[in-house]
């Protein structure tokens, strides 16, 4: 007897899906931000069970019914997006989400010329200088775009100075007060000028002994680490064009 009410219910159960179903209309989309897709995107009908996820490439499918619906997108770290549809969707619905007024600061990767770890992992004192803050000043010299954005990072402007730049003073007494400069992963020891500011994607400066623990004793007096623009896999095609005048 309870075999046979467990299969009735499982039939009832089962032709109910089908029921709905049948009543539903598939709508088909993809989630982009900044042009690029976004896998793993929730997509759910205000207020309901009705929800899916988007795939690899950012596309989703979802059944609803006829009628006007409310949807929520959302992705960690973005903004969630509400939009408001018409069942049945004639077309295939792209949607945008973006990140505005969301924090990403615990996502953000810090380079230490040796590797790449997470800001929270990152032990010891350091300062992150981004592709925005580098272009805020106009000079031809990366360290002049430095100057009083980068705390702890002293410029001597004075003629004959022995330690033209150090970071939070000189820590050595015979050796050279020099800061360690690292571009690319790889020690640098030609002059600074001759970095081109607009090859520049980031730059952080460590600042104190933690940095011995990376580069030894070399970094005695911190290093500035400067990584490079690169291509990416699979990126788009980026040109850009920089002009300035002094009067």
């Amino acid at each position: 007897m309870m075999k046979n009410t467990l299969l009735f219910s499982l039939i009832l159960l089962l032709s109910w899906s089908l029921h709905a179903q049948q009543n539903t209309t598939l709508l088909k989309g993809t989630v982009i931000t900044k042009g690029e897709p976004v896998p793993g995107a929730l997509i759910r009908k205000a207020g309901t069970n009705f929800v899916t996820l988007a795939n690899e490439e950012g596309i989703f499918e979802i059944h609803l019914p006829d009628g006007k619906h409310n949807l929520e997108i959302s992705y960690i770290g973005m903004t969630t997006q509400k939009l408001e549809i018409t069942m049945p969707y004639p077309d295939h619905l792209e949607i945008t989400i973006s990140g505005e007024g969301i924090s990403l600061r615990e996502f953000e990767v810090l380079s230490t010329g040796y590797q790449e770890i997470p800001r929270e992992r990152a032990t010891g004192s350091f300062v992150q200088v981004d592709r925005e803050l580098v272009d805020r000043r106009i000079s031809t010299n990366i360290m002049d775009r430095l100057e009083d954005i980068t705390p702890g990072l002293v410029f001597n402007r004075s003629q004959n100075a022995r330690d033209p730049i150090s970071i939070r003073g000189r820590n050595t007494i015979f050796a050279n007060a020099r800061p360690l400069i690292i571009v690319d992963n790889f020690p640098y020891d030609g002059p600074l000028e001759s970095i081109n500011p607009n090859d520049v994607e980031s730059i952080t400066v460590l600042r104190d002994a933690a940095a011995a623990s990376i580069w030894g004793s070399q970094s005695g007096n911190g290093v500035i680490v400067i990584t490079t623009k690169s291509g990416k896999i699979q990126g788009q095609t980026n040109i850009s064009f920089n002009s300035n005048m002094t009067f």
